[in-house]
């Protein structure tokens, strides 16, 4: 079995952490893409810039990067086989507007005191960040 284009969309854990190695490239057809939109540390940035200049793949498409943003000096940029985009592949008018919908839905729900969804709770309620200003 073998793909034009490998995209990861795999989020990042101890396993996907440099994930796309030496060794992930080399079992890659020469003229296949890899296109990363998840996290950037599942790419070894090294080895990505060693396969595209032994032409073990043809190119790369990154949204995310081991550090971010992208150094001025990263050897990614200035290449014709790479496409960079500075961590914003999902904004998208369309995921804009339905960011901007689940939160209004998730505030009136606070509002009339109904769940929200875990998902879109960063500090439970009742809960507090840091020591207070009385503390």
């Amino acid at each position: 079995m073998s793909s034009d284009a490998v995209v990861v969309t795999a989020e990042l854990t101890d396993e996907t952490c440099g994930m796309m190695d030496a060794a992930a490239f080399d079992r890659m057809r020469s003229n296949a893409t890899l296109v990363n939109t998840a996290r950037g540390p599942i790419v070894d940035t090294a080895a990505l810039v060693n396969a595209l200049d032994d032409g073990r793949i043809a190119g790369a498409g990154l949204d995310v990067f081991e550090t971010e943003p992208l150094p001025p000096d990263s050897p990614l940029h200035d290449r014709e086989s790479v496409v960079l985009t500075p961590h914003m592949g999902a904004s998208s008018v369309r995921a804009r507007v339905r960011i901007i919908d689940t939160l209004v839905a998730s505030v009136a729900a606070a509002l009339e005191r109904r769940p929200v969804d875990d998902r879109f709770v960063a500090v439970p309620p009742g809960s507090r960040l840091g020591p207070s200003r009385n503390d």
